[in-house]
C-alpha cells in the first residue's frame, strides 16, 4: 500500500521497503520476492544489490515462489550477484516456475529450447508450446 500510495497511504517507498524486509526476515515468500525484486532494480528507496537480490530471491525460490524462481533464473543466466553463469541452473529455475505458469519463465525457457542452451536439446516444439500455452497468471 505504501510502495503504490493506496488505502489512503501516501506513497512512501522508505515505508514499504521496511515492511517488506520485516516481512521478510519473518520468512515470507511474497516479501522476500518483492524484496529481491526491488534489489535487482534499484527500484523504490533501494540503490540496485545484485548480491541482496539473489540473498532474498533465493530464500523465495527455495519456498516454491515462481516470480523469484524465475527472476534467480535470469539472475544465473547473466552470471550477477556473485553468481557463476549457468544456463543449466537457469534452465532448471525457469522449468520450476514454468510449471507452475509463470509467463517470464515460459518465455525464457522457450527462448533455451529454440536455441538448445541450458542443457536442453533444441526443441522448437516444446518452445512453441510454452509460448502458446496462456498462464493462468503473468509476471
Amino acid at each position: 500500500m505504501y510502495m503504490g500510495g493506496k488505502g489512503g497511504l501516501q506513497k512512501a517507498d522508505t515505508e514499504a521497503v521496511e515492511w517488506y524486509r520485516k516481512s521478510a526476515e519473518q520468512g515470507f515468500g511474497q516479501a522476500q520476492t518483492v524484496l529481491g525484486l526491488l534489489y535487482a532494480s534499484g527500484l523504490g528507496s533501494l540503490r540496485q544489490d545484485d548480491a541482496e537480490a539473489v540473498k532474498w530471491l533465493a530464500k523465495a525460490a527455495e519456498q516454491g515462489e515462481s516470480m523469484a524462481q524465475a527472476q534467480l533464473g535470469k539472475m544465473y543466466q547473466g552470471g550477477r550477484g556473485g553468481l557463476e553463469q549457468s544456463d543449466a541452473k537457469a534452465a532448471e529455475l525457469y522449468t520450476k516456475a514454468a510449471n507452475d505458469d509463470d509467463a517470464d519463465a515460459m518465455v525464457a525457457l522457450g527462448a533455451m529450447y529454440l536455441q538448445g542452451t541450458g542443457g536442453l536439446r533444441l526443441d522448437p516444439q516444446a518452445a512453441v508450446k510454452l509460448f502458446a500455452e496462456r498462464p493462468r497468471r503473468a509476471t
